[in-house]
């Protein structure tokens, strides 16, 4: 049940997010572009493989607050890179 409850959630943040930035123009910082992206990654990601999907209630929020860390950045793809750098080790610590 509890299962159920994250998986619902999380995907109703992800849609709820992505039909944001496709719908409006002003909600596309990059930083918000690179937290759906993670968002979708761990949704895959948790999915996928064993790990189990109530470490989404922590990756989620983790996966929002890093890529503020890099907003002065002037890409897209360097937030995405920076962001990876921290997150990438917690996410194959789950895989593995």
């Amino acid at each position: 049940m509890m299962d159920t409850i994250i998986w619902i959630a999380a995907l109703l943040f992800s849609s709820i997010w992505t039909i944001g930035l496709i719908t409006q123009p002003d909600m596309r910082m990059k930083n918000t572009i690179v937290t759906v992206v993670y968002w979708w990654i761990e949704i895959f990601l948790a999915y996928q493989s064993s790990y189990d999907v109530v470490h989404l209630l922590w990756l989620m929020p983790l996966s929002m607050a890093v890529p503020f860390l890099f907003i002065l950045t002037r890409s897209v793809l360097i937030i995405f890179i920076q962001s990876a750098v921290i997150l990438a080790p917690a996410l194959y610590f789950l895989i593995s």
